[in-house]
């Protein structure tokens, strides 16, 4: 699967036309799900970036830089280097326990319902979501081993950091989490909301998937801070 994005030069100057190409290779966890006409494609969601330099029409009487490539607004393909270092922090396994310990939850923001845990980046939720398993037939998510449910995620102001965000099962039962896609996990680089309270969101919604109902936590890590919020995931009528 290729991503690509080029940098448009002034037309007739001497110099290249610069294109980013973003590769998207198979591998054994991920997957990628796209919807065209009906269609899911799975690919998975390892990339390599290639730069292309291609000549473009000469001309002597102008000439001039390239212009940088504009940055990403997606809070989803982040800086790779942020990634790995948060990354490399262990998933926290909460001990096993009877039932579901799911994470009190409060008001926060004026502008949100209740948020689970402490803080200073919390998910919009009550600590039970609702889901369809399998995913409605006439859902985006129609065909996909896994159905998802969406989650609204904020922070308190003043952070201003990178969030990551990964999921597992509590009890180890009830199969992976995977996000918006198929994404093993969430980096937000950029606040893109800000609450009249100077509450941040990011991205407004993003989704949680899964394949069945159970219990299930999200590791948030961050500068300075590392949670580990559990909440349940319930079979919607």
């Amino acid at each position: 699967m290729l991503r690509r994005s080029c940098v448009a030069t002034p037309r007739a100057t001497m110099q290249p036309l610069l294109c980013r190409v973003e590769v998207v290779l198979m591998g054994p966890d991920d997957f990628y799900e796209t919807v065209t006409f009906g269609r899911r494609a799975y690919v998975t969601l390892i990339t390599v970036t290639v730069v292309i330099v291609a000549g473009c029409t000469q001309s002597p009487s102008q000439t001039g830089p390239i212009p940088s490539p504009a940055p990403r607004s997606s809070s989803v393909w982040p800086h790779q280097s942020q990634k790995a270092l948060l990354m490399s922090r262990a998933l926290r396994h909460p001990p096993k326990r009877t039932g579901c310990p799911v994470t009190a939850s409060q008001v926060v923001a004026p502008e949100y319902g209740p948020a689970q845990g402490t803080g200073p980046v919390y998910p919009v939720t009550d600590g039970s979501i609702p889901v369809t398993f399998p995913a409605p037939a006439r859902s985006v998510w129609a065909g996909s081993r896994f159905s998802g449910e969406k989650v609204r995620w904020i922070a308190r102001p003043g952070y201003a950091g990178p969030v990551l965000i990964r999921g597992f099962s509590v009890s180890g039962d009830s199969g992976p989490v995977r996000f918006n896609t198929g994404l093993k996990s969430l980096l937000f680089t950029a606040k893109t909301t800000h609450a009249g309270s100077g509450w941040h969101e990011y991205s407004q919604w993003h989704y949680v998937r899964l394949r069945h109902p159970g219990c299930y936590a999200w590791q948030i890590d961050g500068n300075g801070f590392s949670k580990v919020i559990i909440f349940r995931v319930t079979r919607s009528p």
